[in-house]
C-alpha cells in the first residue's frame, strides 16, 4: 500500500476539511477547546508526539497527536471509528501508542514504512488464506492423498473462483502434474462445478480429456506401440489383457493397470514421445473437433450407478420425500448431480433403482 493511497483513509480529525463538519466534530468530542489542536498546531509537534508515523522516502504521514490525555482521548474516538478502513498492521501500532500514552503518559515505537506495511499485510494475509484453507473438507481439494496415514491436500475447489484457478493451474502445469493423479485431479474439478452449477467454461479442455467415460478410439494403437517398444512376451499378453478387458471392465481400471505396468517395465520415459500417459490412452478426448461452444458441465469420470438406470426412475413416494421433482428429474438427467449428492440419498436412489 502506498502512501498516496493511504492518504485518502480518514485516520484522525485532521483528515477533514476545515468545515462545518470539522467544527461540529471539535464540539461532540472535546469540552475544553485547547484539547482540539489545529492543523498548524499539528506541524510544529515531533514526530514522537504522534502514534503513528508512516513514511515513505522522504514523505511521511503523522497521524493521532498525543500532546496530552485529551488528545489522546480524541485521537482513540477517531481510531476507533475508522477501523475498518485501516490496515490492520497501522491500527495495531496506533492503538497501542495511544493507550500507552493515556494509562502510562508515553508511547513507543510508532513509526513503519510502507514497504514494511505492505510486507506485514501481507504475510498476515497469506496466514488467514492458510487458516481458511484448514477449515476446509476433503472434497474442497482436488486432490487428497493418504500416506501412511499422513494426509496431504491440494488445490482447493471450495469456490467458483478457485476451480477456475485450479483449472487452469491443470492446463498449464498438466506434464509436471504425476500421471497416476491427473484423473482424480480433473474429476473433482468437474464434480465440484457440476455440483455447484458454475459455469461450463470453467472446465478446460485438458480437463474434459482427462476425465470422461469413453474409451479412446485409438486405444489399439497406444496398445500396439508399447508392445513395439518391449522385449517380453509376457508383458506383450498383459498388454494384450488391458486391450480385451478396456471393452468390458472400468476405464479408470484400466488406465491404472496401464500406469503400473509402464512404471515397471520403463515405459514412463516414452510418453508423449512415442505414445500418451495411459490416461490419455484410455479416455477418449474430451471434445470433439466440431465443437464450437463450451459443453455443459457434466460428470466424465467413472460413474457409480449407470447413467440409463438413473434416467428410467420413476419419481416414485419414496423420492418425493428427498426431491422436488424438478430437482429429481435435474439429477436424473445428470449424472454429475446424482455423484455429488450425500451419501445416504446416493445410497437411497440406489437402493429404489435395485443395483444395492
Amino acid at each position: 500500500m502506498l502512501l498516496a493511497e493511504l492518504k485518502e483513509i480518514k485516520f484522525d480529525l485532521y483528515d477533514y476539511p476545515e468545515s462545518v463538519e470539522r467544527k461540529a466534530l471539535s464540539e461532540k468530542i472535546a469540552s475544553d477547546g485547547k484539547a482540539v489542536l489545529s492543523y498548524d498546531d499539528t506541524l510544529i509537534l515531533d514526530d514522537s508526539d504522534f502514534a503513528l508515523v508512516i513514511k515513505e522516502g522522504r514523505e511521511k504521514l503523522r497521524k493521532y497527536p498525543l500532546c496530552n490525555v485529551k488528545t489522546a482521548a480524541i485521537s482513540k474516538v477517531f481510531l476507533q471509528a475508522h477501523k475498518a478502513e485501516i490496515p490492520d498492521t497501522l491500527y495495531k501500532i496506533a492503538e497501542r501508542n495511544i493507550n500507552d500514552f493515556i494509562t502510562k503518559g508515553k508511547s513507543g515505537e510508532n513509526t513503519i514504512t510502507t514497504q514494511e506495511l505492505f510486507s506485514q499485510e501481507k504475510t498476515a494475509g497469506v496466514s488467514t488464506a492458510l487458516s481458511t484453507r484448514d477449515k476446509l473438507a476433503d472434497e474442497d481439494y482436488a486432490i487428497v492423498i493418504n500416506n501412511s496415514g499422513l494426509k496431504t491436500r491440494l488445490y482447493p475447489i471450495n469456490n467458483e473462483h478457485n476451480c477456475k484457478i485450479a483449472s487452469e493451474y491443470f492446463s498449464k502445469n498438466l506434464n509436471t502434474i504425476p500421471v497416476h493423479l491427473r484423473h482424480e485431479f480433473a474429476k473433482s474439478i468437474v464434480l465440484k462445478c457440476a455440483s455447484q452449477g458454475y459455469a461450463s467454461n470453467l472446465v478446460t479442455d485438458d480437463i474434459r480429456s482427462y476425465c470422461n467415460n469413453r474409451l479412446n478410439p485409438n486405444f489399439s494403437d497406444e496398445i500396439a506401440i508399447r508392445k513395439e517398444k518391449v522385449a517380453s512376451d509376457k508383458v506383450r499378453e498383459a498388454l494384450d489383457v488391458l486391450e480385451t478387458a478396456a471393452k468390458t471392465e472400468s476405464l479408470q481400471k484400466i488406465a491404472n493397470m496401464l500406469y503400473k505396468l509402464d512404471k515397471e517395465f520403463g515405459l514412463d520415459r516414452l510418453y508423449n514421445k512415442s505414445f500418451s500417459d495411459p490416461y490419455r490412452a484410455v479416455f477418449a478426448d474430451g471434445k470433439s473437433t466440431n465443437e464450437k461452444t463450451a459443453a455443459p458441465v457434466t460428470l466424465v469420470g467413472e460413474y457409480s450407478i449407470d447413467p440409463a438406470t438413473l434416467s428410467a426412475m420413476p419419481y416414485n413416494d419414496s423420492m418425493q420425500q428427498l426431491f422436488s421433482e424438478s430437482d429429481f428429474n435435474s439429477i436424473k438427467n445428470d449424472p454429475a448431480a446424482y455423484e455429488a449428492l450425500p451419501t445416504p440419498y446416493k445410497q437411497m436412489i440406489k437402493q429404489q433403482a435395485g443395483v444395492v
